[in-house]
C-alpha cells in the first residue's frame, strides 16, 4: 500500500458530541443552579429612605424664600409646589409636619421673617478661587450681615448612644463644619466688608451650630 500518496484524516465527531457541550452551557444559564437567597438588609432601604427624605426635605425648604405667619401653612404650600407623585405625598406630609414643628421655634426662624433689603438667596451655586463649585442651601443677605444656612437632616439613631456611634457623629460634624467653613470664605470674598456666619441646622435634632 502506498502510504506517501494518503493523508491521514482524523474521524469527524458526530454532530451530536460537537454540539452537546455547547447545549449544556445553554442549559446551564437558562437554567442556573438554584442559589441560596440573601437576607433582605434593612439598612439598606433605611439608608435609601433617609437619603430620599434628606433631598426632599432640602426641596421643600428650598421653596420657602419668606414665612410670613404659620410655619405649618408656608412648608404645605411649598410641598404643594413642588407636586409629589401620589407614591411619596404621604413622606412630603410628614417632613413638612416635622420642619414646621422643629423650624418655627428655632434660632434660624429669623431668617425666614421678610425685612427691608433682605435678600435669599437658595439652592445657588458659588465658585472659590479655584473655580470649584458650591451649592449653598440658604444665604440670607443683609445689609449689615451675611448667614449661609446649610440643612443638615437625619435623626439620632435609634438604641442610645455609644463611643462608637458618638466617634462617627463627631467626625461627620466636624466635617460639615469644615464645608461651612469653606462657604465663608467664599462669600466673604463676594461681600467683602460684612460680616459673614454659617449656621449648620440639624433640623431632625433641633440642633444649631453658628461659626464664624
Amino acid at each position: 500500500m502506498n502510504f506517501a500518496s494518503r493523508s491521514i484524516r482524523a474521524r469527524p465527531a458526530s454532530r451530536r458530541s460537537l454540539h452537546q457541550p455547547v447545549l449544556q452551557r445553554v442549559a446551564r444559564q437558562v437554567n442556573p443552579a438554584p442559589q441560596p437567597e440573601l437576607p433582605p438588609n434593612p439598612r439598606d432601604a433605611l439608608n435609601y429612605r433617609n437619603r430620599r427624605r434628606g433631598e426632599l426635605a432640602h426641596r421643600i425648604l428650598a421653596g420657602l424664600e419668606f414665612v410670613r405667619g404659620d410655619w405649618e401653612e408656608a412648608l404645605a404650600a411649598a410641598v404643594n409646589d413642588v407636586r409629589p407623585a401620589d407614591a411619596e405625598a404621604g413622606l412630603y406630609a410628614e417632613i413638612a409636619r416635622t420642619l414646621a414643628r422643629n423650624m418655627e421655634t428655632s434660632p434660624i426662624a429669623g431668617f425666614f421673617e421678610p425685612r427691608p433689603d433682605r435678600r435669599v438667596l437658595r439652592e445657588l451655586t458659588f465658585c472659590d478661587a479655584e473655580g470649584r463649585a458650591f451649592r449653598m442651601d440658604r444665604v440670607v443677605v443683609d445689609p449689615d450681615a451675611v448667614h449661609i444656612i446649610d440643612y443638615k437632616t437625619g435623626a439620632e439613631e435609634a438604641g442610645g448612644a455609644d463611643s462608637g456611634r458618638d466617634g462617627v457623629r463627631a467626625r461627620l460634624e466636624e466635617s460639615d463644619r469644615e464645608q461651612v467653613r469653606a462657604y465663608i470664605r467664599i462669600v466673604r470674598d463676594i461681600f467683602p466688608g460684612r460680616p459673614v456666619r454659617g449656621i449648620l441646622a440639624y433640623v431632625d435634632r433641633r440642633k444649631w451650630e453658628t461659626l464664624e
